[in-house]
Parts: structure tokens; C-alpha cells; sequence
């Protein structure tokens, strides 16, 4: 018997030594967790965030967690920290400001600045002890850089990142830790952890290893077209794309198709059941519209069902044609008046997508008829599906209608969206979208609350939620707007002004921006109206070029104009191939309204 168990114990013995060798690592390693959230910044949930930390160290056999604290942490407290606890992990938790640094306490609870090369300096005098650093706090990118250069591992954020998120990141990154992975290792599943959530944050956060930067695992090496960003009117995808085994989002992002600004479509399942049983049905109408006001979500609803029918392969090609044509020259741009679409250019613009050549030697009118014969013999090839945004800005729209409803047949669908109703046209079955009921309003508030860390919203009570509701009627951008101003201002502030301005949809808007407007920083007003300028869609360096503002300035103006959801980004996961946009409402607020008050 006793010989038996000697065997068994040489049997594994290495694992067993393995064990008591992990567990010796365990113990030598120690945190300093440093957290800071002054008077006057928006609460964060940094108590939860140690508290996860802690747990997951726990569940890892940790014993006594080796983590040490510091609330409310003056730039006092750091070195005082560091020579106490002489620790090997040293995490941030708290607010940053980008370039300018990242932001603890003064004595009195306000706060205080510390900048980049105070804190790389700091570092600079612990790199025997300190192996890696995590700052997990808006925009900290640019301290992770500093610090990199004197500390082997240090993530940062490049962009602002909400609470859940930071907090999922954290769970994952201490999870493998706690596991006796490396430090890379847990970065990426801290990214991952985020992602597993369905939050769309996932590539926010940033790993410098040995003073470079790590690409994150999930990053595509994706090719953006070249050429003029306004050159692209009509844009086309095919489901052949799908045998290299990518989703929708990844089609739309490649081939610059209408792009998704959101994750989750509220309270629209009713009409998406309607359009996509109308689509399936071979004896419907051809065309469908969606119409409704600025605002009201009919982009958002549109590419739903263009996701939809891609997924279930309803359609071979996709279409998009949108409206909006401007003209981009270099670090100029012209836009006295935008090019709006009509049956003719519509159609050429068509023929140019589907490689129809133009007979240059006809007069208009027979050119007009050879492109709809020629076209109709190409649609009848491959079953298409063609989405026209915007089609309230179109210089004639009735004849846009009539031209389409001549050339699509039996297994083409159009999708048009207009503020127009098209209910004349005997061709066309035309849905009305009014803003969202109240379930669907608090849904969608709550989630825009808690996808951007604004505890105001997210932990709001109904009754407020539903007066949100009420003085919006329940339109997706408005709701977005007022998620955005509560960022910056109390709830109470407002709902009292957004009543002022309940049931004038002109005079809410006007209200939303020019509030939104005031709370944004000089550079990020610089970047909305050059954007009011530009093409529906374009690059970061076109933007650039036009606002000339420094690159190095620019990354924290897009960054602030996305969180406000003032712009809006492709889903580009590498910075340089992200595409931006903005709403048609925000163009005509910049175009209008402010030239009058500069006026």
C-alpha cells in the first residue's frame, strides 16, 4: 500500500511542484491599485472595479490578495504608495483628458493634472520593481507611451471607454493573471472579455510591450479603397464575399456599403417583420419606402433589412445609392450648392456599377432609355437588392420613383428612405415610422447609458426615462442627443429646457445641438463643420486636410465628437481605415442655424 502511494506521488511529483511554484509567484506579486475621481467629473464605479479585481484574484487561489489601495489619490500619494508597497502591477483607475495628462486630486477633492512626463519620470525611477502598468482610464494612450519607455508592459485607452467595459477589461486581464498567464496573454483577454459582453469597446484598449506598440489580436489588416473620397456615390457588394467567411459588417466596412451606427436596433421588430415579409414575397410590391422625419431612425431601419436579407442570402448584390454629393478638392471644398440625384444620374450612376458602357452619341432622352433597357437586362441576371438614402433631397423624386419602378422586376427589391411620403405611387409600399413607443424609448436610453458610462442615465428611474420619452417622442437621435448633454449636465437641467421645447421637433433639435455645441472643445468644432463640407463618407485625413487641425490634436477631437454622437464611425477596427459621417439633421443645423447666430 505504502509503496503504492510513493508511486503515485513520483508519478506527480512534477505537478505537484509546478503547483507549489505557482503559487510561490502568487505570493511574491503585488498591486498597487491607484484610484481617483475628483468633485466635479462624472462618477465612476471604481469601488466595483477593485472589488472584481480582488475577486477573480480570489477564485485564482490567491490567499490574501496581494492588492494595495489608494482612494481619492493626490499626486502625493503615488510615491508614497510606491515606496510602501514596492509593487509590481500598478493599475489607474479614473478619468483622463488625453494629451494633457491624467487626472487625480488635490487636497481640497478638485481635480489636479498630472502630465505624461511627470508620470513617465516617476516610472523612470521603479523599473527595477515595476513590471507592468494599467491605466485604465480615457484617452490614457498617450501616458502609456511616456511610460512605456521605462516599463516593460503598460496598457492604455485610446479613446474614451465606459465603465462596464473598463471594468469587463479588468476582470479578464486579472482572470489570466490570477491563471499564471503573461501579461500579453491577459491583455488580450481583457479585450476579449469586453467583447464576449457584446460591448463594442473591445479595441480601445492598447498594449505597449518592451516601449512598442502591440497591434490587438482582433485587428484586420483591411484595404480602403483609393482615390477621391466624393468619387463614391453608388456602392455595390456581393454575397460572393461570403465564401471567405465574413459577416456583414465586415462586407459593408470593405466595400464602404451604408455602414451600421448602432448594436442594437430598439423597438423596430414589428416593422422589420412587415419589410422582410414583403421582401420574401415574390407577388409584393418591388419598391418599399420608409419614410418618417429627420431623426426618426429610418437609415438605422433600412440597413437592418439589408443585414437581414444578407444573412438569410436573400440577394446576390447589394446596393446603396445615397443622395448627398459633394465636391472634395484637396484641402478645399466646394459646396455652395450640393449635386442632388435625379432619374438621369441615378441611373447613370447605375450603369457605371454594374459595367454598363455609356453611348456617349446619344441626345439625353435616348440616352435615358438605352441605360433603362440596359440595366433592366442586367438586373435580370442576379437578384439585387438596392437601398436610396435619402431620397427627400433628390431634385425630383417623383421621377427617381418612376424610373426605378421601370427597370427593377420580380427578384429585385428597392429600399428607398425619405421624409417624403411616397403613398401616391401605386408601385410602392410605403411604411410610416413614427419615433419609438415608451418601452422601446427607456431600452434604448438605458442602453446608451450604460454602452457610454453615463451613470446618469443608466441609472435613472423610470419616471424620468419616461419624460425623456415624452418630450422627444421617442426619436432615436434626439434620446442619443440628450444622453449626450447629460454627460455634462444634471437631469433636472435637461428635462426643464427640453419641455421649452415639446412637440416642435425644429425647436428640439435646435435646442439639442446648440447645447451639445456649447460643451465642445474648439478643435471638435473645427471638425463638425468642416464635416458639414465634406462627402457622406471619408477618411480621417480628408478631415484633416479640410479642418487643418494637427494630427495629433485631431484623434482627441473625433474621439470627443463620437462620444457626444455627433460623428459617426465606420466599423473600421484600425484607426486609419475608419470612415466617418455625419447625420443629414447635423449638416443642416451647421449649414443653417449657425451661420444665422454667426451672422
Amino acid at each position: 500500500m505504502v509503496g503504492q502511494i510513493i508511486k503515485d506521488l513520483l508519478k506527480h511529483i512534477d505537478r505537484l511542484i509546478y503547483l507549489l511554484l505557482m503559487n510561490q509567484d502568487k505570493q511574491l506579486k503585488s498591486i498597487l491599485f491607484l484610484a481617483a475621481n475628483p468633485k466635479g467629473t462624472a462618477n465612476l464605479r471604481l469601488q466595483e472595479e477593485e472589488r472584481e479585481i480582488k475577486e477573480r484574484l480570489r477564485l485564482a487561489g490567491y490567499g490574501k490578495v496581494p492588492i494595495n489601495s489608494t482612494g481619492a489619490t493626490r499626486p502625493r500619494d503615488i510615491q508614497q504608495a510606491m515606496l510602501d508597497f514596492k509593487p509590481q502591477i500598478v493599475h489607474f483607475s479614473g478619468h483622463g483628458t488625453g494629451r494633457n495628462g491624467l487626472v487625480f486630486e488635490d487636497i481640497t477633492g478638485q481635480e489636479k493634472l498630472v502630465t505624461s512626463k511627470a508620470l513617465a519620470d516617476l516610472f523612470k525611477l521603479f523599473t527595477k520593481s515595476i513590471e507592468c502598468v494599467v491605466l485604465n482610464a480615457c484617452y490614457s494612450k498617450f501616458q502609456a507611451e511616456a511610460i512605456a519607455q521605462h516599463v516593460a508592459y503598460v496598457i492604455g485607452m485610446n479613446q474614451s471607454i465606459n465603465d462596464r467595459a473598463a471594468i469587463d477589461f479588468s476582470v479578464g486581464f486579472y482572470t489570466a493573471l490570477g491563471a499564471g498567464e503573461s501579461f500579453k496573454f491577459a491583455y488580450q483577454l481583457g479585450c476579449n472579455a469586453i467583447q464576449l459582453e457584446g460591448i463594442t469597446e473591445y479595441l480601445i484598449p492598447v498594449l505597449f510591450e518592451n516601449g512598442q506598440l502591440v497591434s490587438n489580436q482582433n485587428n484586420l489588416d483591411i484595404n480602403e479603397e483609393q482615390g477621391n473620397p466624393s468619387s463614391i456615390q453608388f456602392d455595390i457588394l456581393s454575397t460572393e464575399e461570403d465564401k471567405n467567411n465574413k459577416n456583414f459588417a465586415e462586407i459593408i466596412r470593405d466595400n464602404k456599403f451604408i455602414d451600421k451606427t448602432y448594436s442594437i436596433l430598439f423597438g423596430r421588430q414589428k416593422e422589420i417583420e412587415i419589410l422582410i415579409g414583403i421582401i420574401k414575397n415574390p407577388q409584393s410590391k418591388r419598391i418599399l419606402s420608409i419614410c418618417g422625419l429627420g431623426g426618426i431612425g429610418k437609415t438605422s431601419l433600412a440597413t437592418e433589412i439589408a443585414e437581414r436579407c444578407y444573412q438569410e442570402k436573400l440577394f446576390e448584390e447589394f446596393i446603396w445609392e445615397t443622395a448627398k454629393q459633394e465636391i472634395f478638392l484637396g484641402a478645399k471644398s466646394s459646396i455652395s450648392q450640393p449635386s442632388f440625384i435625379n432619374g438621369f444620374s441615378l441611373l447613370e450612376n447605375l450603369a457605371k456599377k454594374l459595367n454598363i458602357r455609356m453611348d456617349k452619341n446619344l441626345e439625353r432622352d435616348d440616352q435615358k432609355k438605352y441605360l433603362k433597357n440596359k440595366i433592366r437586362e442586367q438586373l435580370a441576371l442576379r437578384r439585387y437588392f438596392i437601398l436610396v438614402d435619402n431620397l427627400e433631397t433628390a431634385e425630383d423624386y417623383r421621377e427617381v420613383v418612376q424610373d426605378l419602378s421601370e427597370i427593377v422586376n420580380s427578384h429585385t427589391k428597392v429600399v428607398i428612405t425619405s421624409r417624403n411620403q411616397l403613398s401616391e405611387f401605386d408601385t410602392v409600399y410605403s411604411i410610416s415610422l413614427d419615433g419609438l413607443i415608451e418601452e422601446g424609448s427607456i431600452s434604448f436610453l438605458q442602453a446608451e447609458g450604460r454602452d457610454r458610462g453615463v451613470n446618469a442615465v443608466a441609472e435613472a428611474n423610470v419616471k424620468s426615462l419616461r419624460e425623456i420619452h415624452r418630450v422627444t417622442g421617442g426619436a432615436p437621435l434626439a434620446l442619443k442627443f440628450v444622453v449626450s448633454l447629460l454627460t455634462r449636465l444634471s437631469l433636472e437641467v435637461v428635462l426643464s429646457n427640453l419641455k421649452k421645447a415639446e412637440g416642435q421637433t425644429e425647436q428640439l433639435y435646435n435646442f439639442l445641438y446648440y447645447n451639445i455645441w456649447k460643451l465642445l472643445s474648439s478643435d471638435s468644432r473645427k471638425v463638425i463643420v468642416s464635416m458639414a463640407v465634406l462627402p457622406a463618407s471619408v477618411t480621417r485625413s480628408a478631415i484633416q486636410k479640410v479642418s487643418m487641425i494637427p494630427e495629433n490634436i485631431l484623434a482627441d477631437a473625433i474621439s470627443e465628437l463620437v462620444f457626444m454622437s455627433l460623428l459617426n464611425p465606420s466599423h473600421a477596427l484600425l484607426d486609419s481605415k475608419k470612415r466617418y459621417s455625419i447625420h443629414a439633421l447635423t449638416s443642416n443645423f451647421i449649414r443653417t442655424e449657425l451661420i444665422k447666430k454667426w451672422s
